[in-house]
């Protein structure tokens, strides 16, 4: 099969939703409705008028930044375990978080926060969202922590380098841009998480996903696929930045 045609084809795949939610956002008509005959900005000077729709993005960009750093944060140790002791059970065990549907988290998670603080609950959530981005950020470290860079870190320590030293000076360097694209990609998951944010998302500390699901349930209102087209370009940001981290290595 023609490889770039099944590339072409997949893309498009991917993106037709999200073309025709851009579409929509910019329609100037109150109601989801094709073709549009004009084009308007209406939608997304509505979402920036709007106090709750303009709070809650750099709320849902905060808890995914912060969400991804966490999962880099565990991924990391976790991915040079492996490396050094690799185990047919460790590896699956930390997968499979990611393996499980986000309706399942929140209802078991739902109980946990009930009487927590709306800090509290924030950090419940961001923990859940970067054991759901914790197998994209192994399966990124992994390709880099291995074999080489040990022996590299030993070659270091070996002309008289401290264990510190060495990694900060060598390991680091190494790894980094893996860690920039684990980063980046986790927090895109964690950005466009829908489920997590209606079960654990405090009342005062709505985020765009919690926000939209209820709005869509009441009124099919183009203020929603604006909202959405907003964070589509932020997570398309994210994968540009991740997949130039990725070649720069």
């Amino acid at each position: 099969m023609n490889r770039p045609l099944l590339v072409t084809s997949g893309a498009v795949l991917l993106l037709a939703p999200c073309l025709l939610t851009a579409w929509l956002a910019f329609s100037p008509d109150p109601f989801f409705t094709l073709p549009i005959q004009a084009w308007s900005t209406r939608w997304f000077i509505a979402l920036a008028g709007d106090p709750q729709w303009r709070l809650a993005l750099p709320r849902s960009l905060c808890l995914a930044l912060a969400s991804g750093l966490l999962a880099v944060g565990l991924g990391l140790p976790a991915a040079i375990a492996l490396a050094r002791s690799p185990s047919r059970w460790i590896l699956p065990a930390l997968v499979l978080p990611g393996c499980l549907p986000p309706v399942a988290w929140g209802l078991g998670l739902m109980p946990v926060v009930a009487g927590l603080e709306p800090l509290a609950r924030l950090g419940v959530l961001v923990v859940a969202d970067a054991l759901l981005g914790l197998p994209v950020v192994l399966l990124v470290l992994r390709l880099r922590v291995d074999k080489t860079l040990f022996g590299l870190l030993e070659t270091a320590r070996g002309l008289g380098a401290s264990p510190f030293q060495a990694w900060i000076r060598i390991g680091l360097p190494q790894v980094l841009p893996s860690l920039m694209v684990g980063w980046l990609l986790a927090a895109t998951l964690a950005l466009h998480e829908p489920v997590l944010c209606l079960f654990l998302c405090p009342a005062e500390w709505e985020t765009l996903p919690a926000l939209a699901w209820p709005t869509l349930r009441s009124s099919l209102t183009p203020v929603v696929a604006a909202a959405a087209t907003v964070t589509t370009c932020l997570g398309l940001v994210f994968c540009g930045l991740a997949w130039c981290s990725w070649h720069r290595r």
